[in-house]
């Protein structure tokens, strides 16, 4: 009990010390992260909060809680305006921004996208490399693909081909998929960047990538592409440690319902 006790205390000091109580630091703050997550890659043209797995609703309730904090802080801020009302205002905010964000950071950091530099913006400490798993992964992963509709699919990851269950390979800590949204029968590819017309050949040439903890999750795509191709490819991952990870296994391809 002590341990659990002394666990979930470092998880709040850590939420803490990621998003900032104090008010002038979290205007800092949520100003410089809202823009960062928001920035787009001039070459790919997404952004970086897509590139570390935030889903467009996501994207847009942190613009909406920008937009919220920024109204209440200016009244807050200007000592003809400041009441007790707008402090407990500002606070609440605070309080529910980090309700909805400090999940997201968790995951976040657990992104194989998430670089040093994505941390240092996100106030996310910095990782060391180290792991306890040292052995090199040979196994692939047998993975199945279940179709939930709306563009969502869960990924069921397997140590033999047989299972009915997910189960992580002893040696990962984790799975890692690269993949891409095809369509062969797209005629203007400008006007969707992040759909291609032909498929990958290999996982390095994917525009998309996230890993996952848990041995069964859902990869959401997006309802816009339905109709389209999902081409993939899997691999069994050690987060602390990426180069021990295993050998990515065949292309995969299916209809996105």
């Amino acid at each position: 009990m002590e341990n659990l006790v002394f666990l979930a205390t470092i998880i709040i000091i850590m939420v803490g010390l990621r998003v900032p109580y104090a008010i002038g630091k979290f205007n800092s703050y949520i100003v410089r992260v809202a823009a960062f997550l928001a920035a787009e890659d001039p070459v790919t043209h997404t952004t970086n909060g897509a590139r570390l797995g935030m889903t467009t609703s996501e994207l847009t309730q942190l613009a909406a809680f920008l937009t919220l904090w920024t109204d209440a802080f200016l009244l807050h801020n200007d000592p003809k305006t400041k009441t007790k009302v707008t402090r407990v205002t500002v606070l609440t905010i605070i309080k529910n921004f980090r309700i909805f964000f400090s999940p997201i950071l968790n995951r976040i950091n657990a992104s194989a996208n998430c670089t040093n530099e994505d941390r240092t913006e996100l106030n996310i400490a910095i990782r060391k490399p180290y792991s306890k798993k040292k052995v090199k992964i040979k196994d692939k992963v047998y993975e199945i693909a279940i179709q939930l509709g709306g563009g969502e699919i869960e990924i069921m990851c397997r140590t033999t081909k047989d299972s009915k269950r997910g189960k992580i390979n002893p040696d990962a800590d984790g799975w890692f998929i690269a993949y891409d949204v095809v369509d062969p029968k797209m005629d203007n590819p400008d006007l969707h960047p992040k759909v291609k017309k032909v498929a990958p050949e290999s996982p390095d040439e994917c525009f998309n990538s996230s890993s996952h903890t848990r041995a069964k999750d859902v990869l959401d795509v997006g309802a816009e592409n339905i109709g389209r191709e999902l081409v993939y490819f899997v691999k069994w991952y050690n987060h602390r440690n990426p180069a021990l990870s295993g050998p990515y296994g065949p292309a995969k391809t299916i209809i996105i319902l």
